[in-house]
């Protein structure tokens, strides 16, 4: 019958990478960008991109300043959200030049379930750690005022839903898939290899949390650093956009108290 298979087909049938024999073939290794190519490209995403994004909201502030508006959503976290989002765009560009499973390259797969539970009750330690540590030493909250400011100022315009959702959701998925998928990524297989990833893609990361005071950056500092091991063990940039989305969602819940006048 023609719909009948032979003992050659079956086997191919059920091993897709089957190759017959007498055939040589090379497995391809996988392409990533080179260390400075992979910095270019983050640096680059954050920066041209950003620059008309920025013009406009020069003019919308400068407007709102002659017609004596609110101009305090500038220093919102959801101007954040709005600077990461074309980043991840250069960065999928990037990556289909050099591979043709964009998930695969950043770690966009679902890791084992140990080290999403390992992900969470790391969250949840650090957090419980960290503002113990900070009480002891004198200080009230990780927060600064500019947190706390963001989150009246979203309650009182109606758009809470809104900065929750760029807090909690967009920009730890944003950038987790640039700085531990695709920048980790790179780094990990050039020179300065898994410590120097994991070192670089940190600092990186830091520096768009520049405008945040000292006593926070520490704090995200030590915590970048503990999401880049996640990365590296997990093999996966879930659990680290897992674990920076509740290490977030602590920071609106601790909001939400110190703006009900609950603390601080």
């Amino acid at each position: 019958m023609g719909w009948a298979m032979s003992d050659r087909q079956e086997i191919d049938a059920r091993d897709p990478v089957h190759i017959p024999s007498g055939i040589q073939t090379k497995r391809k290794e996988p392409t990533t960008w080179g260390f400075c190519a992979s910095l270019l490209w983050v640096l680059g995403g954050m920066i041209i991109p950003n620059i008309p994004i920025a013009m406009a909201f020069q003019v919308w502030y400068q407007t709102s300043l002659r017609l004596h508006r609110d101009v305090s959503f500038f220093t919102s976290p959801i101007l954040d959200t709005v600077a990461i989002i074309p980043v991840v765009f250069v960065i999928y560009l990037a990556t289909r030049i050099v591979s043709d499973t964009v998930a695969q390259y950043i770690g966009l797969i679902w890791p084992r379930r140990r080290h999403l539970l390992i992900g969470l009750i790391f969250a949840i330690l650090y957090i419980v750690v960290s503002q113990t540590l900070l009480v002891l030493f004198g200080y009230h909250t990780i927060l600064s005022c500019k947190f706390i400011d963001a989150y009246r100022l979203a309650q009182d315009s109606r758009v809470l839903a809104i900065l929750l959702t760029c807090v909690v959701i967009v920009s730890p998925s944003a950038e987790e898939i640039v700085f531990r998928g695709f920048l980790f990524r790179s780094l990990e297989n050039s020179k300065v290899w898994i410590p120097g990833a994991i070192v670089i893609s940190t600092i990186l990361w830091l520096g768009i949390h520049v405008p945040y005071d000292l006593t926070f950056l520490s704090i995200a500092f030590v915590f970048g650093l503990m999401l880049g091991i996640l990365r590296w063990k997990s093999g996966s940039v879930v659990p680290t956009i897992l674990t920076h989305s509740a290490f977030n969602a602590a920071v609106m819940l601790e909001c939400s108290i110190a703006a009900h006048g609950l603390w601080m």
